[in-house]
């Protein structure tokens, strides 16, 4: 049996009603077990390098529960009725919902090792400007505050591509493309194994990755947990 073209569409229609009932059918019959769905949208770098990585963590906490990820919300996107939260970066402002400050301010300038001249340990800074400094469109200013905090011509900081995720810039530093600033907690891996190279001092960014969620989301034991558990993530 095959699927009509009327049929296809008719599909394509009724699948995310399809899925609600599902996922309400499954948390009514899980109960009070502790067992239920969590629908996320995030960002694909922060989901990648580090929410899927603790994710483990979590289910040993509370095995019944399943995750749904969602493609990621843009910037002037509205938060979705389909998900129970978004993982969203920005300067933590959207309508409509609340926001919870998880990490990604702190950000550190990166190279590669293979930038380095043959006898040295380090870059200096001219060095640095001699190569491709690679921009995130969603913080067009990074560059500009980063030259700022260590006193040099924020002139010089200002051109190079720009990328829509931070994924792509940590793989163009990786790959010798140029030098990048990225947040920490994206790249800590890299640094612990010496891939990357820190230049210079950490630098406070206005914009980071934020829980966004309805209020009413709070009324879920489930997901209450699940926002104290990421929360605590971050803690010292």
């Amino acid at each position: 049996m095959r699927l009509t073209p009327q049929g296809r569409e008719y599909l394509t229609k009724v699948s995310p009603s399809l899925r609600t009932l599902e996922t309400a059918t499954f948390e009514l019959r899980a109960g009070s077990s502790g067992a239920g769905v969590i629908a996320l949208a995030s960002t694909p770098t922060f989901l990648t390098k580090w929410l899927i990585p603790r994710l483990a963590d979590f289910r040993r906490l509370h095995p019944g529960v399943t995750f749904s990820f969602s493609q990621h919300l843009g910037p002037g996107e509205a938060h979705a009725a389909g998900i129970d939260a978004a993982i969203r970066f920005g300067a933590g402002q959207w309508p409509s919902v609340h926001s919870d400050y998880i990490a990604g301010r702190e950000c550190v300038c990166v190279y590669s090792c293979a930038l380095l001249p043959p006898t040295r340990t380090q870059l200096e800074l001219e060095d640095l400007l001699t190569h491709t400094l690679l921009h995130h469109e969603e913080t067009p200013l990074g560059w500009s505050n980063w030259a700022a905090h260590h006193g040099v011509d924020e002139v010089r900081f200002l051109s190079g591509p720009r990328f829509v995720q931070y994924t792509a810039i940590i793989q163009g530093v990786l790959s010798g493309l140029g030098v990048g600033l990225v947040p920490r907690i994206l790249v800590d891996e890299e640094i612990a194994a010496g891939a990357l190279l820190v230049f210079g001092d950490a630098v406070t960014m206005e914009n980071g990755h934020y829980l966004c969620f309805v209020a009413s989301q709070l009324e879920r034991p489930l997901f209450a947990a699940f926002r104290s558990w990421v929360l605590a993530q971050t803690r010292p």
